[in-house]
Order: structure tokens, then C-alpha cells, then sequence
């Protein structure tokens, strides 16, 4: 038996998914503590695109890793910077939960342009406009924070007519029916993957640990080689991309076919909306092996800033 101390954010989600971890070592015979961390992303009530998104839910978790007050760190794999950090693993990638995103609310197709949707990601909203678009609406965008429940309380208000949030977030926290049409008993729908591409890494959590530490075996138990090879694939376009979580990239990688396991497609979905309103999107696909998962994220990359280039401003920049 191995005495390991897990250590997540504060969040409701993120105890639940430090719950899981922990009740998964626990059943293989470890004693398992939880810590609590109060980080950045936490503490600050500003915009994620007024403090920078990249790493403010990750940091303090990773400090607390490296000066060994816990020993596994879990977070949600979207909020994870792609570079890696010196010293640390990434022990395990478990399974993935639904990767879709819902918007709890007014649906999108009874969306108008006097319908207000609140969301901090803008990935969701570039996707979301050109969706709009393509009916001849515009519908207002204010950006929001706060925790699942909050989220959802400012629809339930009238203060929002829709937000969006993952699917898996709610499915942990037992807040979606099992046919994903209420939320927190509000109306919800399931939103298509291609119509509302997730982030990358959306609906996986990631393990990690210092790469020296003895109780890196122990987490990689929980590791599932499928969908730590998919977002690989979805990470390794965003490194190319120099894409960090504000930027309005989304990206998926499955198995390229039921019959073939060691094939992966990524779809990635990026572009960019321009002040006169005009919503441009780029959406490319690839098909790829496993083995070279990285590889195939980073030329998917390439063909993506190839277009971006070809664009009248030729920036390829977020």
C-alpha cells in the first residue's frame, strides 16, 4: 500500500474529479488524501482574457507538486498548458467523459439578434456566431465566469437567455439528465460535434506528477492509451498553432475507424471574427496513426496557418 496525497483546485468540479482519481487508487489498495488548492484563475474575478488563460488554473497546482506538498496533481487536460513544465510527468490520461459542449438555455436554433449568451471562450462564440450566421442573426455575447451552478442560475434568472458548458462537467457533477435536455432542471441541448467543436482535451482529466516521483506507477494504472494518443494529436496542433486557451481553437481526435485502432482523425476548427462582424471559420480534417499522434496534430497545424495566410490581412496571428 502506497500513501498518496492528491491535490486539485477547490472547485466543485475539480473535487469531484480529484474524488474520482482518488476512489480509483483507493480500490487498488493506496490510501489516498485530498488537498485542496486555491489558484490564480480562482482568486482573480476578472475575464480569463483580461488575466490570461494559459496555465491561471494549473500553476498553483503544479507549485505545489514541485515542492512536494502533494504527490499527483489532477486537472482538467483543456486547462493544461501545452508546454510542458521541467521536472513534472504526465503520468496518466484516463478516459475521456462526452467531449460535447451544451448549451443550457434558449437552443441555438431560436437564437435572435436580441438573444444574450454568456461565455468566456472564444472558441465557443466564434463557432456559436458563424452558426448564427448562417440563419442572419447576430445574437450578443458577454463574456461570463464562475462555477457550474452560477452559470446556469444566470439563465434560470432571466439574466442570460443561454450559456454554454461541457457535457462532462455536468455529467460529473449529476447536473445533465441521461438524454442531455435538462440541466439543473433547465432546457438543454446536446450540441453536434460538427457544429460546436470542443477544445482540445475537452472531457479528459490529466494526472500528473514529478517525473522522479514513486508514485508515478501508481497514477499510470488509470492512463488509457486511446485517449491519451487523441489529445495528443488536439495538443500538439494548438503548440503548432501557438494557440493557448483564449484563442477560439477547437480540436478533436478519434479512432479513424471502429475497425482500425491504430488510426486516429483530428478535426480542428479555428477563425477569427472581424470587427465588421463577418465571421470567418476554417475547418480542416487529417487522418493519421496512432504512433505518430504529434505529428499528425502538427501538420493539420501547418495546413491551417497555410490558409490563414492566404486571407486578405495575411495574419496568422490570435
Amino acid at each position: 500500500m502506497t500513501r498518496v496525497r492528491i491535490g486539485a483546485r477547490r472547485s466543485p468540479l475539480a473535487v469531484v474529479q480529484a474524488e474520482w482519481v482518488a476512489s480509483r487508487l483507493r480500490s487498488a489498495g493506496h490510501a489516498v488524501d485530498l488537498v485542496g488548492i486555491d489558484s490564480h484563475g480562482d482568486r482573480d474575478a476578472r475575464a480569463l482574457t483580461e488575466i490570461g488563460g494559459t496555465g491561471v488554473f494549473a500553476a498553483a497546482v503544479r507549485e505545489a507538486l514541485l515542492d512536494g506538498s502533494i504527490d499527483l496533481a489532477v486537472h482538467s487536460l483543456k486547462d493544461l498548458p501545452v508546454a510542458g513544465a521541467p521536472g513534472l510527468a504526465l503520468a496518466a490520461v484516463p478516459s475521456r467523459e462526452d467531449a460535447r459542449d451544451v448549451v443550457v438555455g434558449r437552443t441555438p436554433d431560436q437564437w435572435d439578434d436580441d438573444t444574450i449568451v454568456g461565455t468566456g471562450s472564444p472558441r465557443r462564440e466564434l463557432q456559436l456566431a458563424a452558426l448564427a450566421a448562417e440563419r442572419g442573426v447576430r445574437p450578443r455575447f458577454v463574456a461570463i465566469r464562475g462555477n457550474v451552478d452560477t452559470r446556469i442560475d444566470l439563465v434560470r434568472r432571466g439574466d442570460l437567455h443561454a450559456t454554454v458548458l461541457a457535457a462532462a462537467g455536468l455529467r460529473r457533477l449529476g447536473r445533465l439528465d441521461g438524454e442531455g435536455t435538462r440541466a439543473a432542471g433547465v432546457p438543454a441541448t446536446l450540441m453536434p460535434l460538427d457544429r460546436l467543436m470542443p477544445a482540445a482535451g475537452q472531457a479528459a482529466l490529466a494526472i500528473e506528477c514529478r517525473d522522479d516521483s514513486p508514485v508515478r506507477d501508481v497514477a499510470a494504472l488509470l492512463d488509457d492509451p486511446v485517449t491519451r494518443d487523441a489529445v495528443t494529436a488536439e495538443r500538439a496542433c494548438l503548440a503548432t498553432l501557438d494557440a493557448g486557451c483564449l484563442a477560439p481553437v477547437g480540436a478533436h481526435a478519434t479512432l479513424a475507424s471502429d475497425s482500425d485502432a491504430s488510426g486516429l482523425t483530428l478535426r480542428v476548427v479555428t477563425g477569427r471574427k472581424e470587427a465588421s462582424g463577418r465571421v470567418r471559420v476554417i475547418l480542416e480534417q487529417a487522418t493519421g496513426r496512432r504512433a505518430d499522434a504529434a505529428g499528425l496534430g502538427a501538420r493539420l497545424a501547418r495546413a491551417i496557418l497555410s490558409t490563414m495566410s492566404g486571407w486578405d490581412d495575411g495574419r496568422t496571428d490570435w
